[in-house]
């Protein structure tokens, strides 16, 4: 439940199709493996949006879900696939069990993705986001090794015949500028600069191509918070906005296109 007591419900499906009140989600294929799904309703249960994806090799497991202090929602969950592609996001594992981080924000357009835990098997467990916008995870391993960002997990036990270890739990803090600047997102250089960099007012956006092609464009400071700055469009290839009233610092503008999605670092100095 977010701060406007809106509801976020996380599930999983194994048939070709699901139906809502106002939208029905189909299977990307025919087999019998799962697909996850995101739902919101508001405080009186009308149903605002509907979500799904394909997390790969699953059998039952659904997505644990929370939302964090801009009203975004996370999802984690469990992934077995060469190349796993959630809108213009793609998470790759080495053909292991891993979890998975995503985020979504309000109106249900995907944010953020993350994976992690190639070196052996992963069990993503329930999360908690804190008010620092970092994320404190769980879930479980049974291989000799956990790979946890640039730690590794050691499992001690003794392996079973069948090479399995007995299954260790494990707790992990993702701390807010290490999810930035570790996502596994497909990169796109879809050609947009800005200028000046560093800046302390006056900041445009510079496209190749028609600004229009853009879908979404926001931006972040590092701990993940979006800043509410209003967009101006110039002409038919730059738009501008004023970094006044921002504090100084690194910020992250994210701009998302049919093509991929583009990340720029935008030094703010008064």
């Amino acid at each position: 439940m977010d701060s406007k007591d809106n509801i976020y419900v996380g599930a999983s499906f194994s048939h070709n199709y699901f139906v809502f009140k106002n939208d029905t989600l189909i299977k990307k294929d025919s087999s019998t493996w799962f697909n996850h799904l995101l739902l919101k309703y508001d405080k009186n249960g009308l149903e605002n949006w509907a979500v799904n994806w394909d997390p790969g090799r699953v059998d039952y497991f659904w997505p644990f879900i929370s939302t964090d202090k801009n009203d975004n929602v996370w999802c984690h969950f469990n992934h077995i696939k060469d190349s796993l592609k959630i809108g213009n996001k793609i998470l790759s594992t080495n053909g292991n069990n891993d979890c998975a981080l995503l985020q979504f924000n309000a109106e249900g357009e995907n944010l953020f993705a993350y994976s992690y835990g190639s070196k052996g098997f992963g069990g993503a467990g329930p999360f908690v986001t804190m008010n620092d916008g970092s994320l404190i995870v769980s879930g479980d391993y049974n291989s000799k090794e956990f790979s946890l960002g640039n730690h590794t997990l050691v499992n001690e036990g003794i392996p079973s015949s069948t090479g399995y270890y007995p299954s260790n739990i494990f707790l992990a803090r993702f701390a807010p500028d290490s999810l930035v600047s570790n996502q596994e997102i497909k990169k796109v250089d879809v050609g947009y600069s800005v200028y000046p960099n560093p800046a302390s007012d006056y900041i445009v956006v510079s496209s190749k191509e028609d600004i229009n092609d853009i879908k979404t464009i926001e931006l972040y400071n590092l701990e993940g918070k979006r800043s509410h700055i209003k967009f101006k469009k110039e002409s038919s290839n730059k738009m501008s906005f004023s970094g006044k009233a921002l504090l100084d610092g690194v910020y992250l503008l994210k701009i998302l296109t049919d093509d991929g999605v583009e990340n720029i670092k935008i030094q703010i100095q008064h």
